[in-house]
């Protein structure tokens, strides 16, 4: 019985969740998700050019400030640290296709590692940190109608997790890893969160 309640209710605060939150626009049509010829022609696109990684950076980071902001939580600053230590890792995760948080490095094993590895002027509260992973296929993507940053969001915030993470007021400072292999259809995200002794 319990357990039942608990499904219930996980149900429903997704459910209320994505109802309220304006950054969460699910499609109830399934016809919508078909793939157009057009839609064919951009995947052929994003598989031969490089992924504007930078841009798509930028809009995430956007995109979870604006989230921050109609949650009432203190918007992130961005920090070239946490960027380092997630591009750690979604490099890794890329090459060897898993979503981790843990790195074969034993000296870059754990995000406290990483960000310690990365941090040589020890700006950052190492002890206080958070990480969400992600791995995106265009295909879905472009089968739901999102666009790439809105579809990296999505997902992170359909999960109760990856949520708690975001939403954690004391964070203070993101960073984004972005990679994606030539010619794949795939891309792998790592976001990095930390407090900054600033």
């Amino acid at each position: 019985m319990k357990n039942l309640i608990l499904v219930l209710f996980t149900l429903f605060s997704v459910t209320t969740f994505s109802q309220e939150n304006p950054a969460l626009r699910y499609e109830q049509n399934p016809k919508e998700y078909a793939m157009t010829e057009e839609d064919f022609r951009e995947l052929l696109r994003f598989k031969k050019s490089d992924l504007n990684i930078d841009s798509l950076k930028q809009e995430i980071f956007k995109l979870f400030n604006e989230y921050r902001i109609y949650k009432g939580l203190p918007e992130f600053e961005y920090s070239d640290i946490l960027e380092k230590s997630a591009n750690i890792q979604v490099k890794y995760m890329s090459e060897n296709r898993i979503l981790t948080h843990t790195h074969k490095d034993k000296e870059l094993n754990t995000t406290k590692d990483r960000i310690e590895y990365v941090d040589i002027n020890d700006v950052m509260v190492s002890e206080k940190y958070g990480e969400i992973c992600s791995q995106k296929n265009y295909i879905n993507i472009i089968a739901r109608k999102r666009t790439l940053p809105q579809s990296v969001l999505d997902g992170f915030y359909s999960s109760l997790a990856h949520r708690h993470i975001i939403e954690k007021e004391m964070y203070t400072d993101m960073g984004i890893g972005i990679y994606k292999k030539p010619n794949s259809q795939t891309f792998y995200v790592c976001i990095d969160f930390c407090v900054s002794k600033k």
